[in-house]
């Protein structure tokens, strides 16, 4: 029975660090067909040092691993909260 009541959330991010987006060899050929069917779609990889930027814009972020004023780029891309 739904009682469209909350009962339980939780947030956080799903990449903890840009050293996440380093693919192994093993991995290599499965990268390089998710790039390319990205990019048939317009999609652009972001690198490492462009996601450790600092955000341009202020917000709030319900996350631990930063304080709002250091909030990096990977911390808008991959946040999630339910």
């Amino acid at each position: 029975m739904d009682t469209n009541k909350a009962v339980a959330g939780g947030h956080g991010t799903l990449l903890d660090g840009p050293h996440r987006l380093q693919v192994t060899e093993q991995c290599r050929s499965i990268a390089e067909a998710l790039t390319q069917a990205l990019n048939e779609f317009d999609y652009e990889l972001l690198e490492a040092e462009m996601i450790n930027q600092p955000l341009s814009f202020q917000t709030h972020i319900s996350t631990i691993y930063r304080d709002p004023q250091a909030y990096l780029i990977l911390d808008a891309i991959f946040y999630w909260e339910d």
